[in-house]
């Protein structure tokens, strides 16, 4: 197969019919042929006209040059792009703006160092082929988000990848917006949900980027999902209370997905030098640069038993704490998780401790605790282990909806603000 790439940055798959060096001979013998049919044509009309003859042999020189260029480039990039792997044909894609569905979740593609977070979001990256990441807060929203006074009501949610939407291409298919869209509905314009989950984030990081960045949108309400990445510390070693024993340094600063200049994308040329950039980088999983490896499987249950809940406890309380001194609500939702394969039966036991936490910390600081979620999803509702694919996103949206539905304000007006810009209470 080779591929061909059409202007538009879209990819198909068309049966090669001939080698590279014979497809690359013919170009050029039909971009001669067509040249010097032109330069005949342009001797028989213009024989009176010196002047405009030679212009036109300059600009018809021109533009044999440009098509040979733009055909020598693009059979170039079709016969390398069919022997790549699918990984760098789907991250080529993306680089150019043309990523599908499911794409490499939670790649490092996506992701840059951060000064205090270790690693966050990166802007300038195309996830799933579109610029969907908030420059400001660091999370995923296309919408720009507005300034407090216009907002009569906002919810944040917080969390990993389930929060996220790893693996939903588009913002508009995850839980988060779907359930800003029904609460929009049903109180007007007025009423934001803004999606700060973070793929690979754990209850800490959640906390820092909260404090850092997301206590700015100074949400009325946030939602926590959050506890399926604090499971990945105490399967190492002996946990540490700042998880120092899983997370290592940022080391993926030449493993980002390369930003593409629009405005050369239509020279395949350009495309060309995009396509030798990726295949010159690294992507994985972000947690091969973040974090240590994991041990063996086999030991996962033994760590678990010696690593117990309680530092997660200790970080989830200081967060809900924190949220509550500030006069803001507070809903806690466990983490959905379906056992898969190898290793998914140890870890589930980790997911139902982490649960069990939340529904603790939720009584102790009564506050909600949306525990109905895991017998109302089940399996069909997830693309994986815990991801959850479009009927997931609906249910998870509808739930929340109807928990969310009594707390917004009558209308979609505007809350009045002090001096100091903060909302009034």
């Amino acid at each position: 197969m080779v591929v061909l790439v059409a202007s538009t940055g879209r990819t198909r798959e068309v049966e090669a019919l001939l080698p590279l060096p014979v497809a690359l001979g013919l170009l050029l013998a039909a971009a001669v042929g067509g040249f010097a049919l032109g330069g005949v044509l342009a001797e028989r009309l213009l024989a009176g006209r010196p002047s405009v003859r030679r212009l036109a042999f300059g600009v018809g020189a021109l533009l044999y040059a440009a098509v040979v260029l733009q055909g020598t480039f693009a059979l170039l990039l079709a016969h390398r792009l069919a022997r790549e792997p699918a990984e760098v044909r789907e991250l080529y894609g993306q680089a150019i703006g043309a990523g599908t569905e499911g794409g490499l979740p939670a790649s490092s593609a996506y992701f840059r160092g951060h000064p205090y977070l270790n690693f966050a979001l990166n802007p300038d990256a195309a996830y799933m082929g579109e610029r969907q990441f908030n420059a400001t807060y660091l999370i995923r929203r296309k919408e720009p988000v507005r300034p407090r006074r216009e907002v009569a009501w906002r919810a944040l949610a917080l969390g990993g990848s389930t929060t996220f939407g790893e693996g939903t291409a588009r913002e508009e298919d995850t839980w988060v917006y779907r359930l800003e869209q029904k609460l929009r509905q049903l109180r007007g314009p007025g009423c934001d949900v803004i999606n700060g989950g973070v793929g690979g984030y754990n209850v800490v990081d959640n906390l820092i980027h909260y404090l850092l960045l997301l206590d700015a949108l100074g949400p009325d309400v946030v939602v926590l999902y959050v506890g399926i990445n604090d499971i990945h510390p105490r399967l190492m070693g002996t946990l540490a209370r700042d998880y120092s024993n899983s997370r290592i340094p940022w080391r993926a600063e030449a493993n980002t997905l390369p930003v593409a200049n629009s405005t050369l994308l239509p020279l395949n040329a350009y495309r060309y030098l995009v396509l030798r950039e990726i295949e010159r980088r690294r992507f994985a999983h972000i947690y091969a640069f973040v974090q240590h490896p994991f041990p063996p499987v086999g030991e996962w249950a033994a760590a678990l038993a010696r690593n117990g809940p309680d530092v997660f406890r200790a970080h989830l309380e200081n967060l809900v704490r924190l949220i509550r001194a500030q006069a803001r609500s507070v809903i806690l939702v466990p983490q959905v998780f379906s056992p898969l394969g190898s290793g998914d039966d140890a870890f589930a036991q980790g997911v139902r401790e982490h649960n069990a936490v939340a529904e603790a910390v939720a009584r102790e600081f009564r506050v909600p605790f949306m525990g109905e979620l895991t017998t109302a999803i089940g399996r069909r509702d997830l693309r994986d282990n815990c991801h959850f694919n479009r009927r997931g996103h609906e249910t998870m949206a509808k739930l929340l909806f109807r928990r969310l539905r009594d707390e917004l304000p009558a209308t979609g007006a505007s809350r009045p603000e002090t001096a100091e810009g903060k909302p009034a209470s």
